[in-house]
Formats: C-alpha cells, structure tokens, sequence
C-alpha cells in the first residue's frame, strides 16, 4: 500500500518526509495527499494545544491542525478539531521515540485523517511555525512499502530509547498491509 508520511516542504530547515503513526479511526490517509499549512490548536483552556476543550465551529475550516498528546483521547481531539472545521489533525507525541505510534480510538462519526508525528518533529514544527508557516503533506508514499526503509528493506522495531519486552523483537510497527 505505501509508506504514511509526512512531508514537509517549507522551511527549509524542516524539509523532507517524516514517518508519522495512522489512526485507527477517521479517514485513512491514501494516495490522494493533503496538503496545507499547519496550524498549531489553541482551545483557550489549561494545556491550550491540547484540543480536549471544544472549539469554535469553523475556526478552523480547512486547516491541517497540529495538537499535543495528553488529556484526552484521540477522538475526542479529533471530534472537537472536526467540528471547528479541520481537514486534518496531526498530534505531537509527548513521549521520546521513532517512529511515533499509531493513535488508538474508535468513533463513526470522525471523518478527519488524523496522525501522530514524534516529539522532536512537533517541538521543531512548534519553534518554526513561531517564525512562519509550515508546509506540509500528508499521503502515503506509494513508491515505499510501509515498515521499510528507502532500500526496501524489512524495518525491525528497535526504537530509541529502548521499550522493555518489544525492541528489536519483530518488524516496525509501521508495517502494515
């Protein structure tokens, strides 16, 4: 099927293709890329870029909505960022790590591709979009197969730091089919 990335192309800084973690729920991401401006969430109440605090309806209409781990669900982030008219929700880890695991949760009635990056890409992605926009993509990249690396090459899962009873103990959990 593809690799599921990211790509960013401004800023500079930032550009090139990140791996990122699929949800279990929404749209999933497909040949067919996204693309956009990220847009940091602020819901105005305790941790503002959390999203577990509704929004307003259509403030943020066709963003790509970048939101930090915590608090709440998944789905209950991307319910409160679909309502407020996103097309997209990428969540910032808040634990070391990569690649980023998969966002797990299940409801109908989110129809937004959502997908988790490290915590290193979301601090770097915070700082720039500081200064500026972040242009980004969100698709699969059809010439890699999912959990292989640019040499088509089968990925193990050996993340850094190392998690007791699953590193290096079988194929990245990227992979899928």
């Amino acid at each position: 099927l593809g690799r599921p990335e990211l790509n960013i192309a401004s800023p500079a800084g930032l550009a090139g293709a990140y791996r990122i973690g699929t949800a279990g729920f929404g749209t999933p991401l497909s040949g067919s890329p996204i693309a956009g401006a990220i847009t940091l969430v602020n819901d105005g109440v305790g941790v503002p870029t959390d999203a577990c605090t509704p929004l307003a309806p259509g403030s943020l209409a066709g963003a790509i909505v970048l939101v930090d781990r915590g608090t709440c669900t998944f789905v209950v982030k991307a319910a409160h960022v679909q309502g407020a008219g996103a097309v997209a929700m990428i969540v910032a880890n808040s634990a070391a790590g990569d690649p980023p695991p998969g966002l797990g949760g299940s409801d109908p009635n989110i129809t937004i591709t959502s997908v988790m990056i490290s915590r290193a890409l979301g601090v770097s992605v915070k700082s720039a979009l500081a200064s500026g926009p972040v242009q980004v993509t969100l698709g699969v990249d059809t010439t890699q197969r999912a959990g292989a690396d640019p040499l088509d090459r089968a990925q193990l899962y050996a993340t850094n730091p190392v998690q007791p009873g699953s590193s290096v103990s079988h194929y990245d959990n990227i992979a899928f089919s």
